[in-house]
This record gives C-alpha cells, sequence and structure tokens, in this order.
C-alpha cells in the first residue's frame, strides 16, 4: 500500500514534478524519516518563502492524485507546476490588494520595484506562460538609479517547459543584455526564490536548469560587481509586461535606450516614492 511519502515525494510522477519546479533539494529526504519529519524539517530548516512554495507544491501533488482515484481527472507535471505558480502569484496578488502582510514581513515593507543607488544597474526579469499558444515568453529591464529604461528585451518562444527553467533563461538573457550594455556594477532581482537559491547552491546541478544556472554562472563571472536578490512579485512588474508581451512579437525584441511604449505606465508607476 502507498505510504504518504512515497505519493507526494518519491513516485515516478512526483519526482518530475518536484525536479521541474527547481525544488529537487527539498525533495530527498532520508530513508528512515517519515514524511511528517521531514515537513517539519523543510518548515524550520528552510525561508519562509521556500518553506511555502513546497507546502503549495506538496498539496498539488496530493490533490492531483485524489482527482485522479476519485475523479479519473490527470494533470500533467508542466500543467500541475502553471497551476501552482499562478495560484501562488494570485494569492500573493490578493493578499497585497488589501494590505496583508505576510508573516515574514512588515506591514510598512514597499511592494514596489525601488531604484538602485548611484553608479548601478538593476536588472529585473520575468516569465510568462502562453497555453493556448503552447508557448513562453522571458522579459528583462535594465534600469539606472532614476528608474530610466536602460535596455529592455521581449522574447517568446513555443514549447512547454518548467517555470524555473523559463525564468532561469529569462535571467540569462538579462544578464547577457547587461554585458552587451558594459555594465560593470549590476543588481539582479527575480522573484523566484528557488532560482536565486540555485544559483548560489550546487545543491541544483541535477534540476532540468542546471546547465542554464552553469552559463549565468559564467556570465556574472564577466560583471565586474554583481548583487543577486529576491524580489516580490509586485515588484517585478515592469519585466513581466515584457514577458507578457512577447506574444505579440514575431521575432526577439530588443531596446537599447529607448523604454517601448507598452511598459511607460508600469514604469512611471515604479518611479512614484512610496508613502
Amino acid at each position: 500500500m502507498e505510504n504518504v511519502s512515497h505519493a507526494l515525494l518519491e513516485c515516478k510522477w512526483a519526482s518530475v514534478v518536484w525536479q521541474e519546479a527547481g525544488c529537487v533539494a527539498y525533495q530527498s529526504k532520508e530513508r528512515d524519516l517519515s514524511f511528517e519529519d521531514w515537513l517539519s524539517q523543510v518548515l524550520l530548516g528552510g525561508e519562509g518563502e521556500v518553506a511555502k512554495r513546497v507546502m503549495y507544491y506538496a498539496w498539488a501533488v496530493w490533490t492531483n492524485k485524489n482527482s485522479f482515484i476519485f475523479e479519473g481527472k490527470w494533470r500533467s507535471a508542466t500543467s500541475t507546476i502553471n497551476f501552482v505558480e499562478y495560484y501562488m502569484a494570485e494569492y500573493d496578488q490578493a493578499r497585497a490588494s488589501r494590505n496583508l502582510p505576510r508573516p515574514e514581513q512588515s506591514v510598512q515593507e514597499a511592494v514596489k520595484w525601488a531604484p538602485p543607488s548611484s553608479g548601478t544597474i538593476k536588472l529585473s526579469v520575468d516569465r510568462a506562460v502562453f497555453n493556448e499558444a503552447h508557448a513562453i515568453g522571458v522579459g528583462a529591464v535594465i534600469r539606472d538609479h532614476n528608474g530610466q529604461v536602460c535596455a529592455a528585451l521581449s522574447e517568446c518562444m513555443a514549447g512547454a517547459f518548467g517555470p524555473q527553467v523559463v525564468k532561469a533563461y529569462a535571467l540569462m538573457k538579462g544578464t547577457q543584455l547587461a554585458i552587451h550594455m558594459g555594465v560593470s556594477n549590476l543588481i539582479i532581482e527575480s522573484d523566484s526564490h528557488v532560482l536565486v537559491n540555485a544559483i548560489r547552491s550546487e545543491a541544483y546541478e541535477l534540476a532540468p536548469f542546471g546547465h542554464i544556472l552553469d552559463d549565468i554562472r559564467s556570465l556574472i563571472s564577466c560583471i565586474g560587481s554583481v548583487s543577486l536578490r529576491y524580489t516580490r512579485r509586485l515588484c517585478n512588474r515592469v519585466a513581466h509586461k515584457l514577458a507578457r508581451n512577447s506574444i505579440n512579437f514575431d521575432c526577439p525584441m530588443r531596446w537599447i535606450g529607448e523604454c517601448p511604449d507598452f511598459i511607460l505606465s508600469a514604469v512611471i508607476h515604479d518611479s512614484i516614492p512610496v508613502p
């Protein structure tokens, strides 16, 4: 009889979900460790965002298995991941719209993009999924201490990929753009805790996006000073607009020294100081 650990972590389908989601480091556990003890270790030892992601994915795996057993309905691994990522984004946006703080967050914490200090450039990246078109999009924007757009990119490509694979690809493309611009002092922001931690660690080398992580590290080594940071999704509106609009272009788009019209309102919004 299947136990909880096998159902949520160890079966073939669940393993694919954890790996594609970039949570492979949290999937492994000692053989004699019960699921309850493993979960306690994750919640007590992980950062708030990482622990939250693990809980969401465990819930999604369990729900999918029950749907198959009792209703005959089944989601693919990619569909499950897209569902979880969308659900988390909707939840975060709902909390923000009601001004509800996260447990680890102060009520006064800013929920919008913040400019870098003078002499530093900030890169923001994001991704979008177009289920009906069976395609994904990436967006990246580079801004200075005045909030002015120095460069931006928007790219769409066919295929279905896990969210962390696409976000890693977006970060790689954005970093390439920063190098093309000759940036020597760079802050990179992503709304993926998993991706930020993966770049800093070797625990994700066997993940589906491990080869992209290697490319990112190689690119970063070409820049004089780089700071990699996690940011909330609400602070990433401009990059998300670039990713969402990529479906409207027939080829990858780059803007150097200019701001695309369709992100102008979001750029202006980010420039308004938080009260």
